[in-house]
């Protein structure tokens, strides 16, 4: 295998990693959530020694499992757009309903390992997409922070002063590029246009 083959497989396994220690992670805060404040000290133990221990390995390999069914994994985090964050919505929803159908066959939640209580399996849900979405936008953040340095840094270009003419949507573009290139020394410091509703608004930012 090639240096480059290796280092995008340590990457792409270092995701996997990272989303099984997030899924994992808000599960268990699910439990505590639902758990500790609503039933009694004999349950808590049931759910704590019993049934979180069988059920975590199932729920953590059922998400991963839609993760790469979905091709998720075959996106790079530091690209990480709106709609890369919407596909994540599909297998978790697709994994939480599968969750789901012990409770809707009537199995109960105290008694059975399998069937997870409904509200966990929401709250569950919901830390799920939170949480793995946030680690991509931080990872984007950080690799777009670590670009722009690197571009500030070989740059010697002076800052310039510069009026737009006009504030439509191109303009707004235009400022939007500007504001995410700094290295290019360009300072925006107004933009002038002929409609007064236009006025004392802000763009690019």
């Amino acid at each position: 295998m090639s240096n480059s083959g290796a280092i995008y497989s340590f990457k792409r396994i270092s995701k996997v990693l990272i989303d099984v220690f997030l899924i994992a992670l808000s599960l268990v805060i699910s439990y505590k959530l639902r758990i500790d404040y609503h039933l009694s000290s004999g349950f808590q133990n049931w759910y704590w020694t019993s049934q979180l221990p069988f059920i975590l390995p199932v729920v953590v390999a059922l998400r991963i499992s839609l993760l790469f069914a979905f091709q998720i994994y075959s996106r790079m985090w530091r690209y990480t757009e709106l709609n890369e964050l919407l596909e994540i919505v599909k297998p978790i929803v697709l994994s939480s309903f599968i969750l789901l159908l012990p409770r809707l066959f009537g199995f109960d939640p105290k008694h059975v390992y399998f069937s997870i209580p409904v509200s966990i399996i929401i709250t569950d849900s919901a830390l799920n997409l939170i949480f793995l979405s946030s680690a991509r936008l931080l990872r984007k953040w950080q690799i777009e922070s670590r670009t722009l340095k690197k571009r500030l840094q070989n740059s010697n270009t002076k800052t310039k002063r510069t009026h737009l003419i006009g504030a439509g949507q191109e303009a707004e573009e235009v400022a939007k590029k500007v504001f995410q290139h700094p290295e290019l020394g360009i300072e925006i410091t107004c933009a002038i246009d002929d409609d007064e509703k236009k006025q004392d608004i802000k763009i690019g930012e």
